[in-house]
C-alpha cells in the first residue's frame, strides 16, 4: 500500500509539473486541427479512445469547514468523487447518473467505506505501518 502511495505522489508531482502525458497529447492533437492538419492516427486508436472514456473522476478539495463540493461524472457509466481530507475524518461527496443501469452512488460509496475500513485494519494490524 505504501508503494501505491508513493507512486501516486509521484505522478502529481509530475502532472502539477506539466509532465501529464495527457495534456501533451492534447497539445499535439489541438495543434494539428488549429493548423489544419490531418490529425494522427493515434487519436483514433481504440486504447486512446478508451483512455478518455474516464469512469472516475476524483478532485481533492481542502477546506476546513464541513461544508464540500461535488461534481457529475464525466461519463454516463461513471462516477464524480470529490473529498476533503481532515484531521479527523474524510468528507466525500460522490454522484453517479440514475439514468444509468450501471452505476449507483449508494454502492459506490458502501464499497469506498468498506475499502477505507479494511486499509485503516490492514495499517493497525501490521507493526511496521505505525
Amino acid at each position: 500500500m505504501l508503494q501505491a502511495f508513493d507512486s501516486k505522489g509521484l505522478t502529481c508531482e509530475q502532472a502539477l509539473n506539466g509532465l501529464g502525458v495527457d495534456r501533451h497529447l492534447l497539445g499535439l492533437k489541438l495543434t494539428a486541427i488549429s493548423h489544419g492538419l490531418p490529425v494522427p492516427p493515434l487519436f483514433s486508436d481504440p486504447g486512446y479512445l478508451q483512455s478518455l472514456h474516464m469512469r472516475l473522476s476524483t478532485s481533492q478539495v481542502a477546506v476546513k469547514s464541513d461544508g464540500f463540493m461535488i461534481y457529475g461524472p464525466l461519463v454516463e457509466d461513471g462516477y464524480g468523487c470529490c473529498y476533503n481530507p481532515r484531521s479527523n475524518d474524510i468528507k466525500f461527496g460522490t454522484t453517479a447518473l440514475n439514468s444509468c443501469a450501471e452505476t449507483s452512488a449508494v454502492k459506490f460509496v458502501e464499497s469506498l467505506d468498506q475499502s477505507l475500513t479494511d486499509m485503516h485494519q490492514l495499517l493497525i494490524s501490521t507493526p511496521t505501518a505505525h
